[in-house]
């Protein structure tokens, strides 16, 4: 047992060790696609950039032990990084892309000839040009990395041993993969300053305007919808054994050696349910309300990943007092088989909250005090805090905000990740909150009296 306690330590060192390089690497990759003023002359720095931002939420996340298995993670980031880095510099020195990379490339180029023609002009069309240019850019880059690269790269790692170690179930991982929900958060809020200083537009309307957009439209709503997806290819991928040669070889662990463009292109998801094979074509929704309810009928016979699904489809669109009832139903189910966390992490409990009403919504709010707000890793509670501070003007909304700092025991080191330099944290929620709500937190968290 002491043995495989100093093997499995090793082997998470060097695969930390991997996922830090392969953040430098990143790091430099986006460097070098910045003039020498500082600013884009590539318009695949806008997903570089987000990609660096990503890595290091990944990172810091690992450490922080908000993953059940770190070296998965880490690992992942390995694969992740390397099949990026082969396509781009395939791409920069004129040689064969996979097919999606070339497609995403080929978006940035279009957008850098744009900016070009628009270079001395300043106006309302060029700056809703250069704004397309970078949203096109980072959703085709985007799709190409989560829908072709995430599910190869879990498929790999979970396949491939190291030192005698295996991975374990397939399905063992979900809980990790849906906790990366506040990474993207923060790096979406990041991005967006990026996007309102390279720009040039107004900064004082665009990131709160960019921010709404891209937190509903794609980096929240559609991401969260696109990872599920990644997930259930990745999950058939492993069911079917049709993921293929791994292109790489790990001889210390995340340490990869190999190209992924250095081989013909092999179609890994020929064996896989047509639903399911990516495409670099349309959004990739929820299901339809009929299916999602179905599947709410059983609850208990459907796995993580489908609860996921199910939630999300009945989220989807107009939510009617059946889907709010099969909503319930589905979390109830979760909540006794003891995936509730990484199923909220799924959905989101921003989301959920928004689609209940009335008894719904209070069911919803005693299963998330129950079983979700008190151990929910502290990044997430602390990204749904300060979205409901921001947005605080419903009741339930500061029901949300009293229940996360009274129902954890950090309720005063989450006060803290909203201090800013206009007020504490503590002055925020003061502001936004009720007399009752007040009272609540003060309770709960008697040091904030001093």
């Amino acid at each position: 047992m002491a043995d495989e306690w100093l093997q499995h330590t090793a082997i998470r060192a060097a695969a930390k060790a991997s996922a830090l390089a392969a953040r430098e690497r990143l790091a430099a990759t986006a460097t070098g696609m910045l003039d020498d003023n500082g600013r884009p002359r590539d318009s695949r720095w806008w997903f570089a950039s987000s990609y660096v931002r990503t890595t290091d939420g990944a990172v810091e996340e690992a450490e922080a032990g908000s993953f059940a298995d770190a070296v998965f993670i880490y690992r992942l980031i390995a694969y992740f990084e390397k099949l990026y880095q082969d396509n781009l510099a395939a791409a920069d020195a004129g040689r064969p892309v996979e097919p999606h990379w070339q497609r995403a490339f080929d978006v940035a180029a279009r957008a850098d000839t744009r900016r070009r023609v628009y270079a001395r002009v300043r106006n309302e069309a060029a700056n809703q040009s250069h704004l397309r240019g970078v949203v096109e850019s980072v959703v085709a880059a985007s799709r190409a990395h989560v829908r072709f690269d995430l599910p190869r790269a879990m498929s790999w790692v979970h396949q491939t041993r190291l030192d005698g170690l295996g991975s374990g179930e397939f399905s063992s991982y979900i809980g990790d993969f849906m906790a990366m929900a506040a990474v993207f958060e923060r790096a979406t809020l990041a991005a967006n300053v990026d996007v309102a200083r390279q720009t040039r537009l107004p900064i004082q309307l665009l990131p709160r305007q960019v921010q709404e957009w891209g937190m509903r439209f794609f980096f929240r709503a559609d991401l969260i919808h696109e990872r599920a997806f990644a997930w259930e290819c990745a999950q058939e991928l492993v069911t079917v054994g049709g993921v293929g040669t791994n292109p790489y070889t790990e001889p210390v662990a995340g340490r990869l050696e190999g190209d992924v463009t250095a081989t013909p292109a092999v179609d890994v998801f020929a064996a896989i349910d047509a639903a399911l094979r990516p495409t670099m074509d349309a959004l990739r929704r929820a299901p339809v309300d009929t299916a999602a309810r179905a599947g709410a009928g059983l609850p208990d016979a459907l796995d993580t990943v489908e609860r996921i699904r199910a939630l999300q489809g009945l989220c989807h669109g107009y939510t009617g007092p059946g889907d709010e009832r099969a909503i319930v139903a589905l979390l109830a189910a979760s909540a006794r088989i003891g995936d509730l966390e990484a199923v909220v992490n799924g959905v989101g409990a921003w989301e959920l909250a928004a689609n209940l009403h009335g008894r719904e919504k209070r069911a919803l709010r005693t299963l998330l005090r129950a079983y979700y707000y008190p151990v929910v890793q502290s990044s997430i509670a602390a990204a749904l805090l300060r979205r409901a501070v921001r947005f605080a003007q419903l009741p339930w909304e500061d029901a949300m905000i009293g229940d996360l700092l009274c129902d954890r025991r950090d309720g005063e080191a989450l006060l803290a990740t909203l201090d800013d330099d206009d007020a504490s944290g503590w002055q925020r929620v003061q502001r936004v909150v009720d007399r009752t709500v007040r009272s609540r937190i003060l309770a709960a968290n008697p040091g904030l009296r001093s």
